[in-house]
Formats: C-alpha cells, sequence, structure tokens
C-alpha cells in the first residue's frame, strides 16, 4: 500500500476543526443512535434519512443499534453524516487527483486531499455499487465527518462501508483474534468451519444452515473475544456473501434467489446456471452476491450473534469421493488458527493513518486469553463428496457427534 505522510497542497472546504459546523445541506431529518458490536461503538449522528434502518439490515446480526439521545457516550467515536455541499470537492473538481497520495482499504481506492495535525480530508473514491464521499477525520478527537453526494442506495452502501471500518479498527486496536472462517450456530453455540480460499465452507455453512437448520454466524470472517464470564464468545463479520450457485442445484432456494431483487443486481438475476457437473474449482465457481439481511432472508434462515465457540471443522471436498469420513485432529497439531488468520495490516495501516483509534490496553476489553481457549477446541477434518448434499443432516449430525466426543 503506498503510504503518505503529506498531501499536496489542495483547499478543501468543509469542517476543518473538531466541533466545527458543516457546510450548509437539505437535512429532512435526524437520526442519533449509537452502533455497537461487542465491546466496541460507534456514536452516529445521521442527516441524511435511512441511514439507521440500514446499518444492521446490511451489517449483520453482530451490529445492533441503541438510542443514545443527543450526545455520544464519553469516549466513543463520533460520526456525523451529512449531505456533501455545493462547493466541496469532488472527483470532478478535484486537479491532478492521480498524482496525490493513495490509501486502499479493502480494495477501495482513497486519496488524501489533505493532512494537518488537526485535520485529515480524504475522497473515497466511488466503486461498482457505492458512490464516493468525503471522509474528514480530526486526529486524536475521535470525530468524523462523512459527506456524501446524495442519499441514494450507493451512498448508503458506502457509509456501511466505512461505519464497518471504523468498528472493526477499534476490535483489532485492541488485539482481538481474527481469522477467516464461516460459521453457524444452534442454542447459542458455534461451530467454525475453516480452510484455504475455495475450500467450500462458505458453500457448507449455507447447505448447513437451510437443510440441517442451524443459524448463520459467518460468512467468511470471525472475531473472537472472552464474554463477562471470561468463556470465549465470536461474532462473524460484516462481509457481502458471495454463495456458490452449485450449492442451489435442487435447492428450494434457487427459485428464491433467482427471482430476488438483489442490491447488488437491482432486477432480478433470473435463471442460474447450477450445472452439477462444474469442476470442484474455485476457477469455475459462479457466485452470486448479496448482503447478510438479503441472504437471511432469501435463504430463510436465522442468524446469530456473540456465540460460544465449541468445535472447529475442516472441510475437504472431493469430487469423486462416495459418502464421507470424518476424524479427530489434534488441535495442537493443526493448529487451524494460526493457518487462518486474517491479514489486518491494511486496517491498522489506514485507521493509524487517520488518527482516529488510540491503541488501548488490552486487560479489561476481553482480549486476553482467548487465543489459547480457541487453540484448545477439538478439531474434526471433513472429507465428503458430492452425495452429501443429499443427506446434509445426517452428514452434519456425524460431524458435531465428533466433536462433542472429542471434547469429553
Amino acid at each position: 500500500m503506498p503510504s503518505a505522510t503529506d498531501s499536496p497542497s489542495a483547499t478543501v472546504p468543509g469542517p476543518t476543526a473538531p466541533g466545527a459546523p458543516p457546510a450548509p445541506c437539505a437535512a429532512p431529518r435526524s437520526e442519533s443512535f449509537t452502533l455497537g458490536y461487542a465491546f466496541a461503538a460507534l456514536h452516529v449522528d445521521s442527516r441524511v434519512p435511512d441511514v439507521r434502518e440500514l446499518l444492521p439490515r446490511v451489517l449483520g446480526p453482530a451490529f445492533a443499534t441503541t438510542d443514545s439521545g443527543a450526545g455520544a457516550p464519553a469516549g466513543v467515536l463520533r460520526l456525523t453524516v451529512r449531505l456533501r455541499g455545493s462547493e466541496e470537492p469532488t472527483a470532478a473538481t478535484v486537479h491532478g487527483l492521480e498524482r496525490m497520495p493513495t490509501l486502499l482499504l479493502d480494495g477501495t481506492r482513497q486519496v488524501v486531499l489533505a493532512r494537518t495535525p488537526e485535520v485529515v480530508t480524504v475522497l473515497q473514491l466511488a466503486e461498482e455499487d457505492a458512490t464516493e464521499l468525503l471522509l474528514t477525520a480530526h486526529p486524536g478527537t475521535g470525530e468524523v465527518d462523512l459527506a456524501l453526494p446524495d442519499g441514494s442506495p450507493g451512498a448508503l452502501r458506502a457509509v456501511a462501508r466505512t461505519v464497518k471500518f471504523l468498528v472493526g479498527a477499534q476490535l483489532t486496536a485492541a488485539g482481538l483474534p481474527v481469522f477467516h472462517g464461516s460459521a453457524v450456530a444452534r442454542d447459542g453455540e458455534g461451530i467454525v468451519v475453516v480452510g484455504p480460499s475455495g475450500s467450500g465452507k462458505s458453500s457448507l455453512m449455507f447447505l448447513v444452515a437451510t437443510r440441517a437448520g442451524w443459524d448463520f454466524v459467518s460468512d467468511d470472517l470471525v472475531f473472537a473475544w472472552a464474554g463477562a464470564d471470561g468463556a470465549p464468545r465470536m461474532s462473524g463479520w460484516s462481509n457481502r456473501i458471495g454463495l456458490s450457485v452449485a450449492t442451489l442445484s435442487g435447492h428450494p432456494a434457487r427459485r428464491r434467489f433467482e427471482e430476488a431483487r438483489l442490491r447488488r443486481y437491482d432486477q432480478p438475476i433470473g435463471p442460474l446456471d447450477v450445472d452439477a457437473d462444474r469442476p470442484w474449482s474455485r476457477a469455475d465457481r459462479v457466485r452470486v452476491y448479496c448482503d447478510i439481511d438479503e441472504f437471511l432472508e432469501v435463504a430463510r434462515i436465522g442468524g446469530a450473534a456473540a456465540v460460544r465457540p465449541r468445535g472447529v471443522v475442516v472441510p475437504v471436498a472431493e469430487r469423486d469421493r462416495k459418502g464421507w469420513e470424518i476424524t479427530v485432529e489434534e488441535p495442537g497439531d493443526l493448529r487451524w488458527r494460526s493457518d487462518f488468520d486474517a491479514n489486518i495490516r491494511q486496517l491498522k495501516h489506514v485507521t493509524d493513518f487517520l488518527g482516529l483509534v488510540p491503541r488501548p490496553a488490552t486487560a479489561g476489553n476481553g482480549a486476553v486469553g482467548v487465543g489459547a481457549a480457541l487453540d484448545a477446541m477439538p478439531v474434526v477434518r471433513a472429507r465428503y463428496g458430492r452425495d452429501m448434499l443429499d443427506d446434509v443432516p445426517r452428514f452434519w449430525a456425524e460431524v458435531t457427534e465428533a466433536l462433542q466426543r472429542a471434547r469429553r
């Protein structure tokens, strides 16, 4: 990632000091609330409609909103969301944009317009389904201002993405473990499915949730921390879900996905190619993309957060295998968590650059000791072929029974 120290000179209208009034804009109504995840929190003052309604839907069941009146709780990051003023910079009006320092956050290009000890101004450029926005941060104060071009779905998606980064920065600054894995839960107890990209962990999560009646926790990333009782808790992180259409072959949800008006496409997808003979490889996989709320609604499954992790499954999909084979692994031999730790250096770099999140001591925030507890969980490896799709409940019952035996 290119680093940026000082920006080229640029005139950037808008707020330039903590507490400065935003540029004049139309504000039909204001919403004030706190968004929380685990022990992290973000106070939001939105002058753009529908932000409060959209955020928990798009971000998923691990994020919750509460009323916080007109003021932010002490020590909580504060975010203002408003419409952009007519004189504020845009990609179309800033000269020399291509020569300015650039940050990359989760594939999103952010151009640094100005950086001083008092203010950092970043123009987040538009993407396929998200409009550009102007982010103004005040280092050391915990104050962030987001200026949107309009209240369109694309603008609201850009807000949701930024909110996710601001909350995630608090979790990573506290040292919480985060790893690649899908997860499902039942009665407050969760099972993590880990594997390299393309190993089928997301497909297995979908099948277990829809065929075996478990709740959705995560599609790709999981944060873990210690609860008040000292025991580990885990919740899924918000990412748009890419569902392999092969899992919809013969599935009752197939027609619902074909007819749904998903935000990514803004129109019904139509007939999906669920060719059962397509090779089982990442290169040959065809996906349909949906937000978490869309996924839960169309698949007709429940979501869960802050569940107690009880075991780890390593899936091995083998196209020509008949039936399945489940073996118990030694957690110390597999070292599953170190193998699938998520790379969060990019997030830390960008949020450190903005000067938003202090580095707290980990004591008292749930990070201490949770890694050792996760590493001690039982692990099973499940090798299966295509015929597993015909009897998912029995397959998963044998997986969970193997985990329970290993815990004794």
